[in-house]
């Protein structure tokens, strides 16, 4: 469960960013996972809000549960989407608020996949977190997939924790780690900026 706060962070509409932060963060040169961790816990240890502006250390992506903490224990490192980024460098990986409506087909799969997983299958879809900064990595690669990497992945459990279909992109993390704890945050659709 989520750790209780006295403070609730924001993160409202979209903010276009300058294009000299868009340089640097394309650049592969801005800050690391660590770092932005340690930027974003002295930040909450310090009791500030987190808004809409500020610093950018990072772009977050909202997953729904179980998908996220799948992400955040390293069970799933390659996120599929319909669409592509050019984007690489930090990403926190936000768990959305939306479980799957209950008794449908989703929801019956998403139990199967937290049973046959190394890590959470103790822990039931409802006990998830959500609407949570849950844990930080590198987007190293977008790949467009085609007929021939869906087949590849086909016996992989990434398969049956994504969507491959040809057309579809495989955006590629590395060094994914868990925040040290759960930070409350707002989602947004797309690829966001995370501002303290």
């Amino acid at each position: 469960m989520p750790k209780k706060t006295d403070w609730i962070g924001l993160v409202e509409g979209t903010r276009r960013t300058d294009q000299r932060t868009r340089d640097i963060i394309n650049s592969g040169n801005w800050d690391c996972p660590d770092n932005a961790i340690k930027a974003l816990m002295q930040h909450v240890a310090a009791g500030r809000d987190i808004f809409d502006h500020g610093e950018i250390i990072g772009k977050a992506v909202t997953l729904y549960q179980p998908y996220a903490s799948f992400m955040a224990v390293n069970e799933k490192l390659i996120e599929t989407r319909s669409w592509s980024t050019n984007y690489r460098g930090t990403v926190f990986i936000h768990a959305g608020l939306r479980l799957p409506a209950h008794g449908s087909p989703e929801e019956a799969h998403a139990r199967e996949l937290l049973r046959g997983s190394a890590h959470l299958s103790d822990t039931p879809l409802e006990n998830l977190p959500r609407g949570v900064l849950l844990s930080c990595g590198t987007l190293v690669d977008c790949v467009r997939m085609d007929e021939a990497y869906c087949a590849r992945m086909e016996d992989t459990r990434e398969y049956q924790l994504g969507w491959y279909s040809p057309g579809r992109y495989a955006w590629i993390f590395e060094d994914m780690q868990q925040l040290p704890e759960l930070v409350p945050f707002k989602g947004q659709l797309s690829l966001w900026d995370v501002r303290i």
